[in-house]
């Protein structure tokens, strides 16, 4: 028992020692790199920062603290903008229109929940990833309320996807250029009222996994997405399951390069990937906003029955920076 009691002390220090190198590693990471993985998790690593300096504490081992604290405060700074615990709905002051992105992930158990939350949300244009082939008929319901669509399912692709919208469909195109089965979205479309300037170009994907090799598929993926955004003559709207935190490096890059706004800052952290348990969850589903759409609202929707929340973005076209 003794014996554990003197160990306690090194452990702390090791612990924090190693927490500090995950985190260093974690911001030092090249986009795309095996170690960007690490900087997906940056609330896990803030809680865990926390457990330690109380460890070092009680183990007396002040050093321990100072660099548990450290890694804290650094996993803390990225977290910020997404730490607002009263979030206030800003006016409009140009067309408004409501955005819903989901990953149904393959389940079929989803139809009825997600009947009741499009019924709730009545938003103008959804994007949807990971469709279950079952659902055939509850997409045709679907069509019938969206008339404007743009679905093109591949039979063994788990990362298509399929828009559904009451705004007019001035162009479309799905560009299945990086593989067959990772296909990103892209579309120009105008609000039914007519208004100048009431056009935008949505760009829809699922990006593929950030590790192994599909970390370079979702590389080609975002080059895909920001070579279609710079050819587009409309604000740009980036929406889907990107399967990638806000602190990743890549998405940095993304957000930099395309001057993007991400909808969720300044909204309560809520983890949009594995969300029922609180401790695990990550955003990784997002409607990101380009100059000249304004962000009113955003908040995370009910569990549907995914593994995946919904994302629920209210929005206005106009001259915004």
């Amino acid at each position: 028992m003794r014996l554990r009691f003197r160990r306690a002390p090194r452990l702390a220090t090791a612990a924090a020692l190693f927490l500090a190198l995950i985190t260093l590693l974690g911001f030092v990471a090249s986009p795309a790199s095996l170690f960007e993985m690490l900087a997906q998790f940056r609330p896990q690593l803030a809680a865990a920062s926390v457990v330690l300096i109380l460890a070092a504490l009680l183990a007396q081992r002040r050093l321990a603290a100072v660099i548990a604290l450290a890694a804290f405060l650094a996993n803390l700074a990225p977290l910020a903008p997404y730490l607002n615990l009263a979030a206030v709905a800003r006016p409009a002051s140009g067309p408004a229109f409501r955005v819903l992105t989901l990953n149904l992930h393959g389940d079929p158990r989803t139809a009825e929940k997600f009947r009741a939350l499009v019924a709730a949300q009545n938003p103008d244009i959804i994007l949807l990833t990971e469709l279950p082939w079952s659902l055939d008929a509850f997409l045709g319901e679907l069509a019938a309320a969206y008339p404007n669509q743009i679905v093109d399912r591949r039979r063994h692709s788990g990362f298509d996807v399929a828009l559904f919208t009451r705004w007019n469909v001035k162009a479309r195109n799905v560009d299945r250029s990086v593989s067959l089965q990772v296909p990103v979205l892209s579309t120009e479309l105008c609000d039914p009222s007519g208004e100048a300037g009431s056009c935008l170009t949505l760009i829809g994907l699922h990006a593929a996994r950030p590790f192994g090799l599909g970390a370079d598929v979702q590389a080609a993926q975002f080059a895909l997405a920001r070579r279609l955004a710079d050819a587009a003559k409309t604000p740009i709207l980036l929406v889907g399951d990107l399967n990638m935190t806000p602190w990743a490096p890549s998405f940095h890059q993304l957000v930099k390069t395309l001057s993007l706004s991400d909808s969720a800052a300044g909204h309560p952290l809520t983890g949009t990937w594995f969300a029922r348990n609180p401790l695990l969850g990550l955003p990784i589903d997002h409607i990101l906003a380009g100059p000249g759409i304004k962000v009113l609202d955003y908040h995370v929707g009910a569990d549907v029955g995914s593994d995946h929340f919904p994302v629920i973005a209210s929005l206005a076209l106009g001259a915004y920076n």
